[in-house]
């Protein structure tokens, strides 16, 4: 029984025209050898498994080829036999990862000095080149910028910000591409038919995804499938998803559907099924992304083009499921998946993870076939790793921790003006969800707010009696711009805020928040007096009724000096350069540091 040779070796291109995916490089490289201008040194870059020494081996044969027809070498003249075969004493393969010295590299540079034995020229093919030290790159440069006219240096890297930049430009640089999964896939098909192997087409497809675009990986993989294939009918997807640990379409589709639909019972169901069948869980959320991500693009296509075309049914899992909802849940599953790269019960994670997410997703607001928006009445419950809230009490000696009802937003009152009352509190309650989530101290200012007014893509926030200061932080152009956005993003359309206190007629509260935001602006040079005004306002409206601001400004998650510079408009800066708060200005007598 002969030696058996892996597929990625015995399959490895010989010619340019055999590598797969990198045209761009090959085509190069051959124009280059039949018009006889090739370059003293070559930078090869790219991913793992793309290519980068293949093709160094076929340019290390083409240039010494002694019958080469359009730049591809013949294979089968001396010099192309002694290097495919790995015994040519001319053509040099270096691995920089065990010979990264400064003495391998001068022993190099003393060799290069010689002239080639059996061939034309010499090649030095330097693999890893990223991984020699300082010293070794410094003793290489002259080497590599004036080599003997005889010597080629052709270097690969993964990594090629580590390459000193004065190393790069000494050389032509190729960047090797990930391969697509088309590519990847007809590859395999085609080593196969060679090999006489057969496989379902989706079977493929499952190891072209696990390869990440690199073919060498592809094929490893495709060698193991088949020592372990059936005797009868080759690879299946099922034979393929076991080998792998990820889970079959048939098995993410329950799921998926479970989610959408917040059946609990059905997706503890199809998780534990797929736990016991020996699932990769975390490659079970990335299916589940992939899933989502597919729905994704058939609503961004909006004809259809990006539906299922292999005749699956997995386009009825997001039927009637819209934007929204598909962009909350793929955002959940990647939180999920950063979570379960962490050591701990993964089961468990994963469990309360997605009953979380079908629970959280299930109140995301739906956009309608007809352009309408709905939102189900159910709440989501808090995220998972969000702040408590505590209610401040004047006078009280510590924060009290808020019951539910406390530490939701205020109800909206029915706002007045044109548009949809409900419309108008959805909008609302999506908005301050986000801001808690991004910002949390924005957040707890907005809680002494409720919108009232709903017209003509204006929303009108007022602000209890005594909030002036809660009224100007809204009103800062920072925050009130990061506020617009938000709602223009949840509204589909631009939306504009304004801000007045209660009791003031709607136009001349308008006015006042204009008023009010340029007045804070200009008494922020005020010095003392714009502290006291400030500390006035904030304790008129604590009095007026308690306000909730998030616990990540009381525990470790959060930073007090980071409360007080978001409350009083201020920014940190390097003590030693300008005085700690710049929101006040300075007198000019202390205008420089001490």
């Amino acid at each position: 029984m002969g030696e058996y040779t892996a597929l990625y070796r015995a399959f490895r291109p010989r010619r340019f025209g055999e590598v797969v995916g990198q045209e761009h490089v090959t085509r190069t490289l051959c124009n280059a050898v039949a018009a006889g201008r090739v370059a003293h040194a070559y930078l090869f870059s790219g991913p793992r498994g793309t290519g980068k020494t293949s093709v160094a081996r076929i340019l290390a044969r083409a240039v010494n080829c002694r019958e080469p027809a359009g730049g591809e070498p013949c294979n089968e003249c001396p010099p192309c036999r002694e290097v495919l075969e790995g015994r040519s004493v001319d053509v040099v393969e270096v691995d920089a990862a065990s010979h990264r010295g400064i003495d391998e590299v001068r022993s190099l540079r003393d060799q290069v000095r010689y002239a080639p034995l059996r061939c034309s020229r010499k090649v030095y093919i330097i693999d890893e080149v990223h991984m020699l030290t300082a010293e070794a790159f410094n003793a290489l440069l002259k080497t590599l910028e004036e080599p003997p006219p005889a010597v080629i240096f052709v270097l690969a890297t993964t990594d090629l910000h580590k390459v000193p930049a004065t190393v790069a430009s000494r050389c032509q640089r190729f960047d090797f591409f990930r391969l697509g999964e088309k590519e990847i896939v007809g590859h395999l098909r085609s080593i196969l038919t060679a090999v006489g192997g057969q496989a379902e087409e989706e079977a493929l497809v499952h190891l072209a995804r696990a390869a990440d675009g690199a073919m060498r990986d592809a094929l490893t993989l495709l060698d193991q499938a088949l020592a372990g294939a059936p005797g009868q009918g080759g690879l299946t997807v099922a034979h393929v998803a076991d080998l792998l640990g990820t889970a079959p379409e048939e098995e993410l589709l329950p799921v998926l559907r479970s989610l959408f639909a917040g059946d609990a019972a059905a997706l503890l169901e199809a998780v534990q099924e797929a736990y016991r069948r020996g699932r990769d869980l975390r490659q079970l959320v990335l299916g589940l992304m992939r899933l989502v991500r597919e729905g994704l693009a058939a609503r961004a296509a909006r004809s259809g083009a990006a539906a299922p075309r292999d005749g699956s049914d997995r386009g009825t899992a997001w039927e009637g499921v819209y934007w929204d909802r598909l962009v909350a849940t793929f955002e959940g599953l990647g939180r999920l998946e950063q979570e379960l790269r962490r050591a701990g019960p993964v089961l468990l994670l994963l469990e309360v993870g997605l009953l979380q997410l079908a629970r959280s997703a299930a109140s995301v607001e739906v956009a309608g076939p007809t352009g309408g928006r709905e939102e189900a009445e159910s709440k989501p419950g808090r995220e998972r790793g969000s702040a408590a809230t505590f209610v401040y009490h004047p006078g009280a000696a510590s924060p009290v921790r808020a019951s539910p009802e406390q530490a939701l937003p205020p109800r909206a009152a029915p706002p007045s003006g044109s548009g949809s009352d409900r419309d108008a509190g959805q909008l609302w309650r999506r908005s301050l969800e986000r801001v808690r989530r991004e910002r949390p101290l924005l957040h707890g200012v907005l809680t002494a707010a409720r919108p009232t007014g709903w017209r003509d893509g204006t929303l009108v926030l007022s602000f209890r009696a005594g909030c002036n200061f809660h009224r100007d932080r809204v009103a800062d152009p920072r925050n009130k711009t990061y506020l617009e956005q938000v709602l223009t993003s949840f509204a589909g359309r631009p939306v504009e805020l304004r801000c007045l206190l209660e009791g003031e007629e709607r136009d001349e509260g308008e006015a006042t928040g204009v008023e009010l935001t340029e007045t804070a602006s200009a008494e922020g040079g005020a010095g003392a007096e714009a502290e006291e005004a400030v500390a006035t306002q904030a304790g008129a409206c604590a009095a007026a009724e308690p306000s909730a601001v998030p616990a990540a400004s009381l525990t470790g998650e959060g930073d007090l000096p980071a409360l007080a510079l978001e409350i009083l408009g201020g920014e940190m800066v390097d003590f030693d350069a300008a005085p700690l708060f710049v929101g006040a200005a300075v007198p000019e007598s202390e205008g420089e540091a001490p």
